[in-house]
């Protein structure tokens, strides 16, 4: 399957440089945090999964989440692996592709979360972005909703997380 043939040593090569980062003397222990948009969020959401040695995570309008939604009859995020896959790779896309979910990954996350979701957003359509939000576990999380936003936050909302994720 050409479409996701690399992700995996991406998600590894990002646990592996959390781990590397949390040991660097400069780096404070328990105090990293992740923040990251889109294909970053879909990321993060996995990352901070496998990872436990954040203290909080922010993804905002997450891909990757709920990517097999076409079996419901609905459009996937990017990068809509199934969708774009040739017919005689749907099989192995089907068989496949769930393993790379974010949303899969959401709930083994641990620390405290905030998702954001852009209802006018044709990338990370809500339904998939809540997919993975209600996949999550942990008590302290919170979906902030951007109504008349696409794949883009508000000014406001990137600063009212940012000083979420530094407050102790």
């Amino acid at each position: 399957m050409r479409t996701f043939s690399s992700i995996q040593p991406v998600i590894l090569g990002l646990d592996r440089a959390a781990d590397w980062l949390a040991e660097h003397p400069l780096v404070k222990p328990g105090d990293m945090t992740y923040s990251g948009g889109s294909q970053s969020g879909g990321l993060g959401l996995a990352l901070v999964a496998i990872n436990h040695k954040f203290r909080k995570a922010v993804m905002t309008v997450p891909g990757m989440t709920d990517v097999m939604a076409h079996l419901d009859g609905r459009r996937a995020t990017w990068p809509r692996a199934w969708e774009n896959a040739p017919a005689v790779e749907k099989a192995a896309v089907d068989a496949n592709l769930p393993y790379y979910d974010a949303a899969n990954f959401a709930s083994c996350i641990k620390c405290p979360v905030r998702l954001t979701v852009g209802f006018r957003d044709a990338l990370s359509q809500p339904p998939c972005v809540y997919a993975a939000y209600n996949e999550i576990k942990v008590v302290d999380k919170a979906i902030l909703h951007a109504v008349d936003s696409g794949h883009g936050m508000p000014d406001k909302m990137h600063s009212d997380l940012a000083r979420w994720l530094s407050e102790k």
